[in-house]
């Protein structure tokens, strides 16, 4: 009954003009949370996959019960709708089941089950996209905090073993807490700073003359041409704009800025600011036969290197890096154009990996920046790669890191089975499309 009035006031609403509230992003591009906790299954946080951004990959084990567990710390707020939501990858299955399922819902902690709320679903498709949205009916009284996704729930005789999914965009109503709590971003254009509210209450518009300090990079001190507000966030607009690379700390130092149940927000200092400027990309070699940046040729660490046709597509040329020994191995070149890390923060390759040995899971890829290929001092990101016989496109984000140097002239790619123990063969990669920031060599 209570779903049936919830459904029944929401069209009303809709149909009449008001405002449904907008949902709370848990995990996703915006989402409070950077990684979830998992049982029952391996998982990995993909900068990228099939066109969207910050995903979770899902790997089930033997075991009845598994999947991923979403602890926000926060009390989710159901007073304006019971919707909850998320988005799903689902690959063609590699063994037979009478049906694929899954279960998603929200509980008061991540391992406590009683009052959960949890439905159980069919898989709607393979190999696609898909949202996933449902109407809840919450226990009255009870603070839930955490969202739970089950994969083949109840599965028998390890029938779940090995399935896959790929996960984003979990939502729920919203966020109800003592005080107003924002996630702080830029515009895209880069000319304002907006601090966005998850916590259920209105802005209200008149602010008591808030003052906020803005830092660039560490030292400059960007002029604030104004301060305004809305029902859902706070617009800072900056005299100047902000680059794509720009690092951002914003304070907010006096003044009051409330909701209209009274609540305020606290003070902070040197907060990161999200940079949502998006980044112009050059590609500086493409590991086949466009190699605009590359200085003299690429060498192997353990690895000999072959210039083959793509292994998927068929068509045009990449580079695959066959090991020599039972160990990691690598490639090193050198570049044309500096790159000064400072300015320059991220960095995209796209990898194939062919389905290895069984027990092997995972295959990590460190991209190293160097000066003249000296490992002192070299500044190191690691990405995972779970998904196999597949091009996947792996983001470096080196924002946030403080290099003991800022200017790298070669780089190398390592590849690193895991657990290496159990790998027993020649590893074999492809890449192709080593991508930067235009302004680096411009």
């Amino acid at each position: 009954m209570k779903r049936t009035l919830t459904l029944f006031i929401l069209i009303l609403l809709s149909i009449f003009g008001f405002e449904v509230q907008a949902q709370i992003q848990v995990f996703g591009t915006d989402g409070l949370m950077d990684r979830p906790t998992t049982w029952g299954a391996s998982s990995d946080v993909l900068k990228s996959f099939k066109g969207k951004e910050k995903v979770v990959h899902l790997k089930r084990n033997q075991i009845a019960y598994g999947g991923v567990l979403f602890d926000t710390y926060l009390t989710f707020d159901f007073s304006k709708s019971n919707t909850v939501s998320f988005e799903a990858y689902y690959p063609t299955p590699s063994k037979k089941l009478d049906e694929y399922t899954l279960m998603f819902g929200v509980r008061v902690k991540g391992d406590q089950g009683e009052h959960q709320v949890l439905h159980k679903f069919a898989v709607k498709s393979f190999d696609q996209w898909e949202k996933y949205t449902f109407t809840i009916d919450p226990d009255d009284g009870i603070d839930y905090q955490s969202v739970a996704l089950i994969m083949q729930p109840g599965s028998k005789n390890g029938e779940g073993d090995g399935l896959e999914m790929y996960l984003t965009n979990v939502e729920i109503p919203g966020i109800s807490a003592d005080d107003i709590k924002v996630n702080i971003t830029t515009n895209m254009e880069g000319n304002q700073i907006l601090l966005q509210k998850y916590t259920s209450p209105n802005i209200v518009s008149k602010l008591k003359k808030p003052v906020f300090k803005v830092i660039k990079n560490g030292y400059k001190v960007l002029e604030i041409a104004s301060v305004k507000a809305d029902d859902d966030q706070v617009v800072i607009q900056l005299e100047l704009t902000i680059g794509p690379n720009d690092d951002i700390k914003l304070s907010f130092e006096k003044g009051s800025i409330y909701d209209e149940a009274g609540h305020t927000l606290k003070y902070f200092k040197y907060q990161d600011v999200k940079n949502k400027v998006p980044v112009t990309y050059d590609v500086y070699t493409d590991f086949g036969l466009a190699n605009k940046y590359l200085n003299g040729r690429y060498s192997g660490y353990r690895a000999d290197l072959l210039t083959v046709t793509d292994p998927k597509y068929k068509n045009g040329k990449v580079l695959q890096v066959k090991s020599t020994e039972l160990k990691s191995c690598a490639v090193l070149f050198h570049l044309t154009e500096q790159i000064d890390i400072t300015k320059e923060k991220i960095f995209k390759v796209k990898v194939f990996v062919p389905s290895p040995k069984e027990g092997v899971e995972k295959v990590k890829l460190d991209l190293c920046f160097r000066q003249d290929q000296k490992a002192d001092n070299q500044l190191v990101k690691q990405e995972v790669i779970s998904t196999f016989d597949k091009w996947v496109e792996l983001v470096y984000d080196f924002n946030g890191e403080q290099p003991e140097q800022k200017i790298y002239n070669s780089i190398c790619i390592s590849f690193n089975p895991d657990p290496m123990s159990e790998y027993k063969k020649q590893l074999s990669f492809y890449l192709k499309e080593l991508q930067g920031p235009i302004k680096t060599i411009n």
